[in-house]
């Protein structure tokens, strides 16, 4: 299946999983024989690069079962070279036929981004994380000089906004960024292996917006 299936196909997929999920009709699962059945080999769909957040898990945001998916986590869903290493082993030894690149709304790590953006504040001060100063300045570079002012006098509800905008434009970045930083990436999409998409999960809704216009490689 994997080999037969186009990216788009891939894709149309994971939306139908996601349609499952809204409406509390997901698939039905024998995890015990799903266990058995892959415990030799798998083939994969697709490999998704995500936060961390506890809110969105992609296997049941996306109604998936066991072997169906590769996913990457990292805090803000920020490219670095090991999430290049391991998303290039998903596409070109595992076989993965789709790259989708997920943020979501209220997102803590785009907030201390663009929080600390627009106080000049330091990473390690702030935050008392001694690591987290090369996920902050990735995201940052989608933080919007000229907002400082407008961020900094709204309420709560009007920065969530800016926020979640922030968090579209990494993602955006992110997908862009794969195939200029990975030779790997770039040559599957050149030979129509793969395509990389990106979305944005809402995490009060669960919806998730694919953001198509930016998508690369995928023919519709």
């Amino acid at each position: 299946m994997q080999e037969k299936l186009a990216p788009t196909e891939v894709l149309a997929a994971l939306r139908e999983g996601n349609k499952r999920f809204l409406s509390g009709q997901r698939l039905t699962r024998d995890l015990g024989k799903q266990i058995s059945g892959t415990a030799s080999s798998q083939y994969p769909l697709a490999v998704i690069l995500s936060c961390i957040d506890s809110h969105s898990p992609a296997e049941i945001i996306f109604d998936v079962g066991l072997g169906d998916i590769f996913t990457i986590r990292i805090a803000g869903n920020v490219v670095r070279s090991k999430v290049l290493g391991s998303l290039e082993y998903a596409c070109a030894v595992a076989g993965a036929r789709l790259v989708l690149v997920m943020g979501h709304t209220r997102c803590g790590a785009v907030t201390t981004a663009v929080d600390l953006a627009y106080s000049y504040g330091d990473v390690r001060e702030v935050t008392g994380c001694q690591h987290l100063e090369l996920i902050v300045n990735e995201i940052q570079t989608s933080v919007l000089a000229q907002d400082r002012d407008k961020y900094l006098g709204q309420d709560a509800e009007g920065k969530r906004r800016i926020v979640d905008d922030v968090a579209r434009r990494n993602v955006i970045h992110a997908v862009r960024m794969l195939p200029e930083q990975s030779v790997t990436l770039s040559d599957l999409l050149a030979r129509k292996r793969i395509a990389i998409v990106g979305a944005l999960y809402d995490v009060a809704s669960g919806e998730i917006d694919f953001l198509m216009d930016e998508a690369i490689g995928l023919e519709v």
